[in-house]
């Protein structure tokens, strides 16, 4: 077993997550999300697309998940293509309200398919109309973006552009460059554990002064083999490096591994993320039975 201690001298101001409760509520879904709805069935009405216009399919359910979609991750829409979808960020609860959640891209044929694209629904709206490419590719660099804002595309399109400006009230990203540059950073100053995906784990905790043991997570595992140095590093890891553990195992696709899935979706709803534990296994098809 490989591990790495990291330590968390300044945590940010504490929001209590459903780390103690039996199951974690799930967010209501913000007004916004409904008006977007209402929008594409508006210019469905008069011919046009919401998805071919500005490269938006709002979802109608709870939406479809994918084996790299974070099982804190609550996706409203997709692209409408390659699988990619986009999703609000949780935190494993510590965000209670949607309206300010970050939102996620999920590109599952993609090597690196989760990203932040937005620092909430608003902001994502604004990224959309400005430069969509953030949403549907992810090149590790900000500097990779400011080669592909948008540019004029057929009247027809235009059209529904500028109604989508005026109705959501958009405020243009002019310098995609810099917007994703400080949102990575902003991110990273938040999360108290990194990820393999980048998208990290926030503190669960007020206490300042916390040292997270992580495990090092291969790019294969046997259950058979990893199983008992698994669960000894779950026997006292702080519930942010389990989180992190489980964020990583998603990461390198270990989760087809029935040993591995099993002991984590026990460990999830031991300490209060049946919710969670449900979402991922979601993605993997696997229905949650209770004994």
């Amino acid at each position: 077993m490989k591990i790495q201690t990291l330590s968390r001298s300044a945590a940010l101001p504490y929001r209590r997550a459903a780390a103690n409760q039996k199951t974690a509520s799930l967010p209501t879904m913000p007004p916004i999300i409904k008006e977007l709805i209402r929008f594409e069935d508006e210019l469905e009405m008069e011919r046009h697309s919401l998805g071919f216009d500005l490269g938006l399919v709002m979802e109608r359910g709870s939406g479809t998940r994918y084996m790299p979609t974070p099982p804190d991750v609550i996706p409203f829409a997709h692209a409408g293509r390659d699988g990619i979808h986009y999703g609000f960020l949780t935190d494993f609860g510590m965000t209670r309200s949607l309206e300010e959640a970050p939102i996620v891209a999920v590109a599952p044929m993609s090597v690196n398919s989760v990203w932040l694209v937005a620092r909430s629904i608003r902001e994502f709206l604004n990224v959309l109309y400005s430069c969509p490419e953030l949403l549907t590719r992810f090149d590790g660099t900000a500097e990779s973006y400011q080669l592909h804002a948008i540019t004029e595309g057929d009247p027809r399109q235009e059209r529904v552009r500028e109604r989508f400006r005026e109705r959501f009230n958009i405020t243009p990203v002019t310098d995609p460059c810099e917007y994703m540059t400080r949102l990575m950073e902003d991110r990273r100053r938040q999360v108290a554990v990194p990820t393999l995906n980048g998208l990290g784990v926030r503190s669960l905790s007020d206490t300042r002064d916390i040292c997270h043991t992580c495990y090092t997570v291969p790019e294969q595992i046997d259950w058979q083999l990893n199983g008992p140095a698994v669960q000894l590093f779950f026997a006292s890891a702080t519930p942010e490096a389990k989180l992190a553990f489980v964020r990583d195992i998603q990461s390198n696709h270990l989760l087809t591994d029935d040993g591995l899935r099993t002991f984590v979706d026990g460990e999830l709803r031991t300490f209060g993320f049946a919710e969670v534990a449900d979402r991922l296994n979601e993605s993997y098809y696997i229905p949650y039975i209770e004994a």
